[in-house]
């Protein structure tokens, strides 16, 4: 069965003066503003401040770190080269389109089952993805942080889908 690309629904208009976007395997959430001298939790590398304006650096793994894991890398969205675009076909029902601006910090998640769109989420403020693999499990998890809320959307690949989206108060 033919797939087709995932809509743009970042919006086509580039923002050129955007944060640099740094690609690692370990990212959380920013620290607290009070904790600002505290070392950061063992496995994680510390946040930079945000940049003036609200933007920061957004934390990407490397394409070949997307490709050892999930056995396909994000590619540029056509017509706009800073969105990229994850399909990962799941099995014969499940397909999960995860796509990330690296400019505004955004993502968008949808998760498709027999070509019917069965949950959709968009975010932004997004502050780093992070993949994880375990022994049995295989995830996506993506950092956000905006207007004084702060949490992660956590994404299972395999064995199978499930989405967790958890969301608290800075």
């Amino acid at each position: 069965m033919p797939r087709t690309a995932a809509p743009d629904l970042h919006g086509a208009t580039p923002v050129h003066d955007a944060a640099p976007v740094i690609h690692t395997d370990e990212v959380g959430p920013s620290p607290r503003r009070d904790e600002g001298a505290a070392l950061p939790r063992r496995g994680r590398v510390p946040e930079p401040p945000p940049a003036p304006g609200g933007g920061g650096s957004f934390h990407v793994p490397e394409a070949a770190r997307f490709r050892e894991v999930f056995g396909v890398a994000p590619v540029p969205e056509e017509g706009c080269e800073d969105v990229e675009v994850l399909e990962l076909v799941v099995d014969d029902q499940d397909i999960l389109c995860f796509s990330y601006d690296v400019t505004v910090g955004s993502f968008m998640l949808r998760w498709l089952r027999d070509d019917a769109e069965i949950l959709s989420i968009y975010r932004e403020g997004a502050r780093g993805i992070r993949i994880e693999d375990g022994v049995r499990e295989k995830y996506i998890v993506v950092h956000f942080e905006l207007g004084g809320h702060e949490g992660s959307l956590s994404i299972r690949v395999y064995p199978d889908v499930s989405v967790s989206d958890r969301l608290t108060d800075t």
